[in-house]
């Protein structure tokens, strides 16, 4: 009995990249100039140039709201603009 290989890139999307592959590139490398409305947990890290632990006790404290799409754990843009202004204005206090 063989088992057979499975050539994954196959199931690449259209641009020929995986999930991954786009979540973890950085916002200059994206084909589109649009802003992403929801963040990945690796992308929200990029954009806030935080640690992973960092941010999940952010997101356990209720600072940063989460949304849930089937078992992804996703971070709206504007969430993290509304985190980072907050920031701001304590600081300017």
């Amino acid at each position: 009995m063989t088992l057979e290989r499975h050539n994954y890139k196959s199931h690449a999307n259209p641009r020929g990249r995986d999930r991954k592959d786009v979540d973890n590139m950085a916002p200059n490398d994206m084909t589109s100039s649009a802003t992403r409305l929801l963040h990945t947990i690796p992308g929200a890290l990029d954009q806030l140039g935080i640690g992973r632990s960092t941010l999940y006790e952010l997101m356990a404290s209720g600072t940063i709201q989460t949304v849930k799409i089937g078992s992804r754990t996703l971070i709206a843009h504007d969430e993290l603009v509304r985190y980072v202004d907050s920031l701001k204005a304590g600081a300017a206090a």
